[in-house]
């Protein structure tokens, strides 16, 4: 052994046994996987990998000094040496409790920075070759108790807004501002909540008021986020607050109302429909714009015309199959069986329809190009597409574009037009009620384009599994997922088909 430092307190009322013992410089090394040990500061650990474990059991009953270091990367059960931080903290043993054969409960209480200087050996367990870091002796001035008195000020303001420290810790940290910048420093870091990485630098920053100085800027951090925090919370529990005394209120003037037999049609129909809203699986976005055209609604007279457009608007929103759906029950002898059973001939076709499926059914989703039956009229295009729906157990709908040039016809027309409604894809949903049907897009040959717009450019987009996700027709208003629904086209001539759509096929 080599020379040795003797034990120093920052304890007013004497330095405990425990640190009076010789520390010498060469010990063995505990790592800290979760947690930083600070001098003068304690931990409580509980001990169950094999190595720290067969470490414990090693040591003699009259040690009970270790070093513990950091470990910054690496397997937590089985560490190498340059997984360990390099400025680590010689710890007293205060306790240690066996809990079973392969774990312990450890205290340990930190005295003073160590340089790792050497590893002598791995196993069984750590031990090394240590030298004291002791920090540069700075006197008390009017720069450090500044500081201090800053740190002590923003710690108070973030054990105000963050409900994880208690004011046990501020007491503590009032009665060490006398002890210097050192031990309050240290003190200070064994309490806040800082990443690992974050609290390792203030172990190796030796200088006690650059530590106070990187204390006072992460401190301020955490006081903006939990000032946010708390705010975001604020605003959140009044929203509910005021949801549930505006539901408490409409109740109370339902019952008057009824009791008085001034019951208006208006409002009950808006509360109905104040239910129905909570349980559509849509965005909470959406939702509260449903809410606000419902408030509306309430407000108005049946008889006007403003009533008509929103009552409209909202019966077609709850008729959509939001999350309604069939299953799929793929076997591919049986489709076999009833393509065969449907369509004399057309082997090549059934067999690359069978091909499709069976890619389907190992893909698992239905991402990929969209299939195309192109042939002259009669050859069984449109009822093969309804022998795969069956043979998928899927609904089947035809949605026929042949001669469609007005854009909103696929897009929807906005509600505030005369006459308005959706487009004939969300009709169609409407129509068999499911979200994942097999939509038979016939004629896309046929598909025409004038002023009002480009229907083909819009069905780009229909067809496209990149964005299909969030169709949102203009009647809607609120994004509807397509990517669940099988489509297929159908045509006479595929040089008449736009190029950019029959890429998608």
């Amino acid at each position: 052994m080599a020379q040795s430092n003797r034990g120093k307190s920052n304890h007013p009322g004497g330095p405990p046994d425990w640190l009076e013992i010789d520390v010498p410089n060469r010990l063995p090394i505990i790592p800290l996987v979760s947690s930083v040990l600070f001098p003068g500061g304690v931990l409580s650990l509980q001990v169950g990998i094999d190595r720290n474990v067969r470490l414990l059991k090693a040591l003699p009953d009259d040690q009970n000094l270790i070093a513990a270091f950091c470990q910054k990367s690496g397997d937590k059960e089985n560490p190498r040496p340059e997984d360990l931080s390099q400025i680590g903290v010689l710890a007293a043993i205060v306790q240690r409790l066996p809990l079973s054969s392969d774990r312990y409960q450890l205290f340990l209480q930190g005295r003073q920075r160590v340089e790792l200087v050497q590893m002598i050996q791995n196993e069984p367990y750590f031990e090394a070759m240590l030298r004291e870091v002791a920090p540069r002796p700075i006197p008390r001035g009017v720069k450090s108790d500044q500081l201090m008195n800053r740190a002590l000020s923003l710690f108070e303001k973030l054990v105000e807004s963050d409900n994880k420290y208690s004011n046990e810790l501020l007491n503590i940290l009032r009665m060490n501002l006398s002890e210097g910048p050192d031990t309050f420093a240290d003190l200070l870091s064994s309490f806040v909540n800082f990443p690992l990485e974050e609290k390792q630098l203030l172990l190796e920053t030796v200088n006690p008021v650059e530590r106070i100085e990187l204390l006072i800027d992460w401190i301020q951090r955490d006081l903006g986020k939990a000032t946010v925090d708390r705010e975001l919370q604020r605003q959140t529990q009044s929203s509910i607050d005021r949801r549930e005394r505006e539901n408490y209120l409409r109740e109370q003037l339902r019952v008057i109302q009824d009791e008085l037999g001034d019951v208006n049609p208006a409002d009950r129909e808006a509360d109905t429909y104040r239910d129905r809203i909570e349980t559509l699986p849509v965005a909470e976005e959406q939702k509260v714009q449903l809410r606000r055209e419902v408030n509306r609604l309430g407000q108005l007279s049946p008889s006007s015309s403003d009533y008509a457009v929103i009552k409209g608007h909202l019966d077609t929103v709850f008729q959509v199959p939001w999350s309604e759906k069939t299953e799929d029950r793929l076997d591919l002898k049986r489709a076999e069986e009833i393509l065969d059973a449907r369509h004399h001939g057309l082997e090549k076709v059934k067999e690359r329809v069978l091909e499709f499926l069976a890619v389907l059914k190992l893909k698992g989703d239905l991402k990929g190009p969209i299939l195309c039956f192109a042939g002259p009229p009669g050859v069984g295009k449109t009822s093969l597409g309804a022998a795969i729906a069956d043979a998928l157990g899927r609904k089947f709908v035809r949605m026929a574009v042949g001669g469609v040039t007005d854009e909103s016809e696929i897009r929807g027309h906005r509600k505030t037009y005369i006459g308005a409604m959706p487009g004939k894809l969300i009709q169609s949903y409407i129509q068999v009620g499911v979200n994942n049907p097999l939509i038979m897009i016939d004629e896309i040959d046929k598909i025409g384009k004038d002023y009002r717009g480009d229907p083909a450019s819009a069905l780009l987009e229909v067809l496209d599994p990149k964005q299909n996700n969030a169709f949102v027709d203009r009647y809607l208003e609120i994004p509807y997922d397509l990517s669940h629904t099988l489509f297929i086209a159908t045509a006479n001539i595929l040089d008449n088909v736009p190029s950019p759509l029959r890429d998608r096929m």
